[in-house]
């Protein structure tokens, strides 16, 4: 049998990124908790890997940064991958509450160094991405 999925992460897909995630016409994220966000294939060995390392940061996290996973080979997960231009797995991004701007996660997959990135504002020294200029091909995610 393939790898069978197992884990504490949410998963969201595009319905759930436009209606939760992110505002489908401002673009920024909604609420007051930034996101982290996987998107991943469920048959990438290093995806398998970081599952419980990922249970165990939003485990410990969950009531400051919310935390969630795309599984990019799922029909409802795919166009969210594409938005995001994901070109391998597993890939990490943080959305900082009320911003239009995303930034990639290029560090080692260790629950401190996610700590650093994403709540202790390590992210601030990568390059930022803009929501509002990918999604314009992409209106249709939220219908």
């Amino acid at each position: 049998a393939g790898y069978v999925e197992t884990g504490v992460v949410p998963k969201i897909d595009a319905k759930h990124f436009w209606d939760n995630v992110v505002d489908q016409q401002s673009k920024r994220v909604t609420g007051d908790k930034a996101w982290f966000i996987e998107m991943y294939a469920p048959w990438c060995p290093h995806c398998q890997q970081l599952a419980p390392v990922l249970d165990s940061f939003y485990q410990d996290h969950s009531d400051t940064l919310n935390v969630a996973k795309v599984d990019c080979t799922a029909a409802d997960g795919k166009e969210l991958c594409e938005l995001f231009n994901v070109s391998g797995y597993p890939s990490l991004f943080f959305l900082p509450a009320g911003s239009e701007k995303h930034y990639k996660y290029k560090g080692d997959r260790s629950a401190r160094s996610f700590e650093h990135f994403a709540i202790q504002g390590g992210y601030i020294v990568q390059p930022a991405k803009t929501l509002a200029a990918a999604s314009s091909s992409y209106e249709g995610l939220s219908s």
